[in-house]
Parts: C-alpha cells; structure tokens; sequence
C-alpha cells in the first residue's frame, strides 16, 4: 500500500477519536492541536490533568502529554485512570520528552505508567510530520481496539439470540410432541381393550388425524428455522414463475379458513379481479400463511379482511384484524428475529414468521409494513412489483 493511502485509511479508522493533549508551556497545546488539526485529526486541550483523566472514557483515541505536565501527583492520576479502563481498552500514552538521553523524569514516568499503560516516548524537539505520523499510529490501534469492542458487543448479542432461541425452540417443539407422546399412549391403551373393530378404527382414525396436524406444526417450526438459517447466510433461493395472485390467496384463505373459525375470526375476502404477476409462488404463500396464522393466533374472535389490489406497477396485499393491536415502539421491532410484540405471557411461536415474510418480500424488490396501535388491530400491507 503506498503510504498516502495508509494515511488515509489510518484517518478513516481514527474518525471520531480524539486525541486528549495537556502540554501546560506556552503554546504548546495551542500549536500541538493545531498541527494535528491540519491533518483532520480531532483533538482536544486540556488545564490540568484531572480533568484529562475524565474525559479517558470518553471517545479518546490517544493521549499526547509532555513529561513536565506529569509531577507525582498528575502520574499518579494518570495511572489509576488508564488501570480503571475496561478490558479491552489500552489507550496509547504519548508523552514528549527532553532531547538527549533520556531524562530521570521520563524514566520515572515510564516505570510507573509502562506496566499498566500502552506508553510511547517521542523526543523533543520534532519535526510535525514526525508528531503527525506518531499520533496516526496510536489512533490506528485504538481504532483496532474499537473494532474488537464492536466484535463483542456483536458476539455477546448473538449468544444472547441463541440462547433465547434454543429456550423458545425447545418449548415449541416440546408442545407438538407431548401431544403427540400423549396420543400414541392413548392408541396404545385403547389397542389393549379389546373395542370392535369399526370403533377401534374410528378412535384411531381421530388420534392418526391428531398426531398429523401435530407433524404439520413441527414441519413448520423446523422449516422456519431453516430459512431463517438461509436467510441470516444469504441462502434464501427465490424461484419466479408467473401465477395469478388472486387464485393463489384463495387456495390459502380456504386452507386457513379451519383455523380462522376455530379462532373465532370471521374471514371477509376482497379478491375479485385476476392479478397477474411473476414472483416464487411458494414463497408469496409462505408470507400469507404467516399473516394469517398471526391474525388467529393474536386477533382470535376478531374478524380479519384479506384484500388485493392492483396499478400499473405494483401489488398491494392487505391483511387487516382487529386484534390488539401493536404499540407504535414496538411495530419495526415485530420483523425481527425471535421477537414479538406481546406479552411474556403470551409468547407463542418462535417469533420468525414476520422476519421470514420481510426479507421474502425484499428478495422481490417489495416491501411490507403494519400499521396499527396498542388495542386497535393491525393491518400488515406487502406491496410486490408486478414483475417481482
């Protein structure tokens, strides 16, 4: 790399640091500041060392200090500060020297702060370019620092999501399989009491039934962890086809009108014009299927409207209820992963259908949005370029 591009990438890394100077002679500060200033390095002057020691902890790239601004006291000061940092921060110590051998007071200096500091001595008087290049040092490696806090507020963010995702996991999947443990133990007591054949084959008939609508729950747990899974990699595979969109959202509006009744939501469908359109067909209903679930699941003895419209560009499809709403705060936060706008008594699903359904529409250049407030339903709306 030729060094005026490393300097330039050293700025772009120190952006928003600052270097924290006390040099309590004369001009110094001014002119230290000043020269640095120059090269778009932020920097910041200070009267006394307290008050240097206070602003460590805030946003500092660097310190640039001269040695006879560190008597007892101020390196005393200054020691507790830098041992105070939290653990990944080493902010790098400048301090600027008398020329000649190194003198009694920097070597005092350095014994004291060199075990528990990241200390540099640069040897007055020097050239700017050589004050410049120093700084662009320190402020790269802090910036390093940074990345690595980033790396583990990230790395401490996933764990978190893991972890509330394997507890949220294991209850769904637990919840289809006690019934179906329960069901097969059922069969197995009614095969042993010896019913006529036409009424031990109905009650099996119910308890198979049973245990089959149990499969299809867990088929749909694991499927949305797997594409989730895709997702969060880049994976997720979108294949186009031309459809008419209507007749699709019929086949599932009646493949969900069961559970809607159950719910004791009253369906209303405004699907009367052909809207023809190229998207992936399974995906599109993936993304009803999961509005509708939520509808029943949230808005249960409601009624719920499923709409779609079209102009010259672009599908509008609208699923509205008449539920309990989502608190304006909290309507962004309802596609992410593992989340939910409900409360801890109520935290049914692994809360990944929303999050599935956004990037779906996004991988057709769509969008979708929910408008509603806390007790007033909510109207999900998924707009789709004709040609997705």
């Amino acid at each position: 790399m030729a060094p005026e591009a490393a300097q330039n990438e050293a700025k772009v890394d120190a952006a928003g640091l600052d270097v924290l100077i006390l040099a309590p002679t004369g001009q110094d500060a001014t002119l230290l500041a000043k020269a640095l200033r120059q090269e778009r390095i932020s920097a910041v002057t200070f009267s006394d060392i307290g008050s240097l020691c206070f602003q460590i902890r805030r946003n500092a790239g660097a310190i640039l200090i001269a040695e006879e601004a560190l008597a007892s006291d101020a390196v005393s000061s200054l020691k507790i500060a830098i041992q105070n940092q939290e653990p990944w921060s080493d902010i790098p110590i400048i301090i600027m020297v008398s020329p000649g051998r190194t003198s009694l007071p920097a070597g005092r200096i350095l014994r004291i702060l060199a075990p528990s500091g990241n200390v540099t001595l640069l040897e007055r008087p020097f050239h700017p370019v050589t004050l410049v290049s120093t700084v662009m040092v320190a402020l790269r490696a802090r910036s390093r620092q940074y990345q690595v806090l980033n790396l583990l507020n990230l790395q401490e963010r996933a764990t978190k999501d893991r972890d509330d995702f394997i507890s949220i996991a294991s209850h769904e999947l637990k919840t289809p399989l006690t019934s179906m443990k329960l069901q097969t133990e059922l069969g197995l007591r009614i095969t042993s009491r010896g019913l006529p054949a036409e009424e031990l084959a109905e009650k099996l008939t119910r308890l198979l039934r049973s245990n089959h609508t149990e499969v299809d729950k867990l088929v749909r747990l694991v499927d949305d962890m797997l594409d989730a899974t895709r997702i969060v990699s880049g994976a997720l595979t979108i294949r186009k086809s031309e459809f008419d969109l209507t007749s699709l959202i019929r086949e599932i509006v009646e493949k969900f009108r069961p559970l809607l009744t159950s719910a004791g939501c009253a369906l209303h469908v405004d699907t009367n014009e052909a809207v023809i359109g190229t998207w992936d067909k399974f995906r599109i209903e993936q993304v009803l299927s999961n509005l509708l679930t939520n509808a029943a699941r949230y808005a249960a003895g409601k009624p719920v409207w499923v709409s779609v419209s079209r102009t010259e560009d672009r599908v509008t499809l609208v699923v509205r209820d008449e539920g309990k709403g989502i608190p304006a705060e909290k309507r962004e936060m309802v596609f992410e992963r593992f989340k939910r706008a409900v409360g801890e008594g109520d935290q049914r699903g692994l809360g990944l259908g929303l999050f599935i359904s956004r990037q779906i529409v996004r991988a057709h250049r769509g969008d979708i949005h929910v408008e509603s407030q806390s007790g007033e339903g909510a109207t999900f709306v998924v707009y789709l370029p004709v040609h997705g």
